[in-house]
Formats: structure tokens, C-alpha cells, sequence
């Protein structure tokens, strides 16, 4: 599963790569609609074929987290489905992710027969809510897997890969939730007090 998993990003960085090159050319189908096409199965972008989407679905979710509405962006596999993961975004980001690398990795690891599930947390992007920090994001977190679950009842677990402080929110609320079997954290916070008095000592 972690060679697979792997396996899965190394091609993403790829064709992230590829998509870049060819931005302008490809601009208005690279933009992430709510309402979404599959692509021709002969599409190249840089001489890399494109993701296929004919082997997977993707939809727009909206779930409730403690009275406000959060919106997602499921990719779900065809078929019997086991494996899932939760993808967390930092800072001041929302679902689609700095030069659409959420977009990009959720769909490649469908088509690799892994689910996913990219969301705003409260105050973020399209869902409701007051902005708040990753120290206060997990309710949010407990809330989009709950919804995993629905979408896909029969999962043997959850990943949740997290990048930058939502890496920080994963490791803090992982040992809570026995649904999470994995973590992928991606330059993680982990800033204090004390270590931000050093550098400022140092430099």
C-alpha cells in the first residue's frame, strides 16, 4: 500500500510539472469547475497522457460541521473501494491547493483505486464559518471523515496527509480517531514559543 501510495505522488509531481509548462494552453480546462467533464482519452499535456477520469467519479459534497456547511470535492474509484484518504490543506489555501496539487493528486490516486476527499475547513474557501487555526480544526477533521464514511462505508481505514500546519492538526488529532490508520505530513508546523525565541537569539 505505501509503495503504491508513493508511487501515486511520484507520478502526480510529474505531471504537475508537465501541466505547468503548458498553462496557458490549457488554462480554461485546468481550471476546477463544481460541475466537472471527463477528459478525452487522447489528451497529452507536455507528451505525458492525462489522468484517466473515466476510471473514477468525483462530486461536490456539502456536510455540516456544528452549523456551518463545509464544502468537499469527493474522488471515488469505480468498484469496491478500500482504501481512502483525508486531505487536509494549510494556511490560507482551500481544496483545489497551490498550482491545483490537490486537484492533481486526488484524481491520480483515484485512478489508482484510492479515494479521497479534499474539503475547506470552516471559514476557508466556500464553507460557512468564522476563519479559525489549525489548533481548532479538528472538529473539522472528525467531521469530513465522518463523511468519508458515508460516501464510502465500507473503508479498512483513513490517511489523512496534511501540509504545513494541517500537517500539525493531523498529528495532534490522529491518536483520538482508531479510523485513522496513516499519516502523510508534509512540512509540518512546529513552531513554539521557545524554539521562536532561539532564532530570534540566533539571527
Amino acid at each position: 500500500t505505501a509503495r503504491r501510495f508513493a508511487q501515486c505522488v511520484e507520478v502526480v509531481a510529474g505531471r504537475g510539472k508537465a501541466l505547468r509548462q503548458q498553462r496557458g494552453k490549457f488554462a480554461a480546462r485546468q481550471r476546477e469547475r463544481l460541475v466537472f467533464s471527463p477528459l478525452a482519452a487522447g489528451d497529452l499535456v507536455g507528451g505525458v497522457s492525462m489522468i484517466d477520469e473515466s476510471a473514477f467519479e468525483e462530486s461536490a459534497l456539502l456536510f455540516d460541521c456544528h452549523g456551518s456547511r463545509v464544502i468537499g470535492v469527493m474522488a471515488k474509484p469505480l468498484g469496491v473501494v478500500k482504501q481512502a484518504v483525508l486531505i487536509v490543506v494549510g494556511g490560507p489555501q482551500y481544496r483545489v491547493g497551490s498550482h491545483r496539487q490537490f486537484v492533481l493528486l486526488s484524481r491520480r490516486m483515484a485512478e489508482c483505486g484510492i479515494a479521497s476527499l479534499r474539503f475547506d475547513y470552516r471559514g476557508m474557501g466556500d464553507s460557512e464559518g468564522q476563519p479559525i487555526d489549525f489548533l481548532r480544526i479538528a472538529d473539522d477533521i472528525e467531521c469530513a471523515i465522518a463523511q468519508l464514511y458515508r460516501e464510502v462505508p465500507n473503508l479498512s481505514g483513513i490517511i489523512i496527509w496534511g501540509l504545513c500546519d494541517a500537517a500539525s492538526a493531523a498529528l495532534t488529532y490522529a491518536y483520538r480517531d482508531a479510523r485513522v490508520v496513516g499519516l502523510v505530513l508534509l512540512n509540518p508546523w512546529v513552531r513554539s514559543a521557545e524554539s521562536e525565541a532561539r532564532a530570534y537569539v540566533k539571527h
